[in-house]
């Protein structure tokens, strides 16, 4: 234990594999090197559901860094809900790491800090919305590198609804910060 006791002092995270340490393990291991930097890892690909969710539980319950290892993208996405500072997701393929960084946006907007009194009557009409990042012309095909997620005072589609509007043809030209509606789209299936 010395040896992470010194590794702490240097300023990096370090990641320690908990797998096999069992509960007392952990609390000696945290005892001897509790430090801010200090990351548990758990393998979580070889156990079943209930045994993850125990585990997953038990780590938060721990208030410390957190992080998984696994090739399910259903446990990444419980780690990341439940505030894991890591997941290594194995043979992950692009569909799924775009679910991914979609739950990452989610997150992110959910995780802004409460605003005073003042700060709320600024923003308490404005609501998240997708928009262009850049000037987008009639009749272009939207990707997922177009679009971005704007706060704005008007209505406009929910950035959960991206998936639905990639691949949609814009009706009219829109500006960057303008709130994306269903009425600048044809050629989209948003579930009419």
């Amino acid at each position: 234990m010395p040896l992470i006791e010194e590794l702490c002092k240097k300023g990096d995270s370090i990641y320690v594999a908990i797998n096999g340490l069992g509960a007392h393990g952990v609390e000696l291991l945290l005892s001897i090197a509790n430090s801010d930097k200090l990351v548990l890892m758990f393998d979580s690909r070889e156990i079943d559901e209930l045994s993850f969710y125990k585990k997953m539980a038990w780590l938060k319950g721990l208030d410390k860094q957190f992080g998984i290892l696994t090739d399910k993208v259903e446990q990444v996405e419980l780690a990341m809900l439940m505030g894991a500072k890591d997941a290594v997701f194995l043979y992950a393929s692009q569909s799924q790491i775009d679910q991914l960084e979609q739950l990452g946006t989610y997150l992110k907007l959910a995780s802004v800090p409460p605003f005073s009194s003042k700060e709320i009557d600024l923003i308490s009409d404005k609501q998240a919305s997708l928009t262009v990042k850049h000037q987008t012309q009639a009749g272009e095909v939207l990707k997922k590198e177009c679009l971005e997620i704007c706060e704005t005072q008007n209505k406009g589609i929910a950035p959960y609804l991206m998936n639905k509007v990639i691949g949609c043809t814009l009706r009219y030209s829109i500006s960057p910060g303008e709130p994306l509606t269903f009425g600048y789209l044809v050629n989209c299936s948003h579930g009419k």
